[in-house]
């Protein structure tokens, strides 16, 4: 049974399953398009407890898909690693929707960058299939500290709507600075990836690019030479972007960066509550809207 917290809707009304709405003379009438479901830090690696958790989630974003219009789910990484990665997309594959499985920094500080990739390389495989304009990254790249990085970087295109999946973990690094993100500004590495998939975004509809990560596009998370590279390159154009979906901090929480874009950190399923954040896009050709809603699973 889910309890439904109240609703943080985001750009003003985006259009109901009733039909949609009218926005006067202005523009084209909003249509809802289809829906997404955010899971965030399944943590699995070897406790029952969190694999009976992410068991929950999957379960109820089945039996509610249907009538959500949910056509993918985006897993915002910590997914599984150790004992439990491949219990992790067991667990995954029951879902009856497509899913995106986004690295964490908790399956490259085990040792498990190359294997992560390995593990979930037939889920990539098929997503190509069901997905327009499917690019993931080649990998591995040189990391300047000498180590192959296996880094997960992908794009794709659904309905309209770009999904840009950016690895923002740090490599060669331990302890808390391992918990920091990294632009992975190098060849072949994550900065370079962001800039391509940005390159076209003045000519999308407003609001059509949506960015996914564990790390999310924060101070604290970025230090500040990050982040002024990040307003520079998302500034122009934060119109044209959405928001950056994101897990790591443990918490629900949002806000609007200074880049123009909005944030949305997503809750980690494996303590507390079993918080699924769903998102329903509308659109009208020339812009996208999104209706934000918080499921809080019993």
């Amino acid at each position: 049974m889910a309890l439904l917290v109240p609703l943080l809707l985001l750009n003003g009304c985006a259009g109901t399953k009733d039909g949609p709405i009218d926005t006067g003379d202005a523009e084209p009438l909003m249509e809802p398009l289809f829906s997404f479901a955010i899971l965030a830090d399944p943590h699995i690696a070897g406790v029952p407890e969190h694999e009976t958790r992410l068991q929950t989630a999957v379960t109820w974003i089945n039996e509610t898909a249907q009538e959500r219009d949910c056509e993918l789910v985006l897993v915002v990484g910590d997914v599984g690693w150790g004992p439990g990665l491949e219990r992790s997309k067991e667990l995954l594959d029951g879902l009856e929707v497509p899913y995106v499985p986004l690295v964490g920094d908790n399956e490259i500080h085990t040792g498990d960058d190359e294997r992560y990739n390995t593990v979930y390389q037939p889920q990539f495989d098929l997503l190509a299939t069901w997905f327009d304009d499917w690019y993931k990254a080649p990998v591995p790249v040189d990391h300047p500290l000498g180590e192959p990085a296996w880094l997960q970087n992908l794009a794709f295109e659904h309905k309209g709507v770009r999904f840009v999946g950016a690895d923002h973990i740090v490599r060669g690094v331990g302890g808390n600075l391992g918990e920091l993100g990294s632009l992975n500004d190098f060849d072949g590495g994550t900065w370079p990836f962001l800039e391509a998939q940005l390159s076209d975004a003045a000519s999308r509809p407003l609001e059509s690019i949506v960015m996914a990560g564990h790390i999310p596009l924060m101070f604290g998370m970025l230090n500040v030479e990050q982040l002024e590279k990040v307003e520079v390159l998302i500034g122009p154009v934060a119109d044209h972007v959405h928001a950056q979906y994101a897990g790591h901090l443990h918490i629900d929480y949002e806000e609007t960066v200074d880049a123009g874009f909005e944030l949305f950190v997503v809750d980690a399923t494996w303590d507390d509550e079993i918080t699924v954040r769903m998102v329903e896009v509308s659109g009208n050709g020339e812009r996208m809207a999104y209706d934000q809603e918080l499921v809080v699973l019993e």
